[in-house]
């Protein structure tokens, strides 16, 4: 992710908590589809922890759990179980950004939740064709200002801009002039 390299800047990560599914003292005694699932939790522990204490100006949490149980299950109940449960998780970063207003009120959070790919139509379980159920992604957010699906479409692509606009970072004509997306923030 280029931490600390001199082609991202030479910039460091004020925090990072990855690694735990390739630890084998993490979770040694549970099956893959359920270490997953602890790593999560551990992530989001300290995810929500850091963003309440610290708020760094911009964080990304990834949780696999549904997407191992995805490619395991496909469509049906442990698929919809599995959705409640990082649903839950969420909603624990959702509360520490929450709880940060209550201290905090002048910060201004952009929030989103996003998944990588779609499913395969037949069963759920695969992706990589072209389907329009395998190239359709949800996108979540807290954002008045997100455009609505009667405004236009949204991808994946369009999220880095949303960020870089909201951000106000400077963005290099150059780099800016290589975007597939643009920003989902309306005027």
């Amino acid at each position: 992710m280029g931490d600390g390299l001199e082609a991202a800047g030479g910039y460091k990560f004020d925090f990072v908590a990855d690694g735990y599914e390739k630890d084998p003292a993490f979770a040694p005694g549970l099956e893959d589809v359920e270490r997953i699932q602890a790593v999560d939790l551990q992530v989001t522990t300290l995810a929500a922890k850091t963003l309440l204490e610290s708020a760094p100006d911009l964080s990304w949490v990834y949780l696999q759990h549904t997407d191992d149980i995805g490619h395991r299950d496909g469509d049906g109940p442990s698929m919809d179980l599995a959705v409640r449960w990082v649903d839950a998780r969420v909603s624990e970063l959702w509360s520490a950004v929450q709880a940060r207003g209550q201290h905090f009120a002048n910060e201004d959070w952009l929030v989103v939740v996003t998944t990588d790919h779609g499913r395969s139509s037949s069963n759920g379980k695969g992706h990589g064709g072209q389907s329009d159920r395998e190239r359709t992604i949800w996108i979540a957010s807290n954002s008045p200002r997100m455009v609505s699906p009667a405004e236009r479409s949204a991808a994946i692509v369009d999220i880095y801009p949303t960020i870089v606009e909201h951000m106000r970072f400077d963005m290099p004509d150059e780099v800016a002039a290589q975007l597939e997306g643009q920003s989902l923030l309306s005027q």
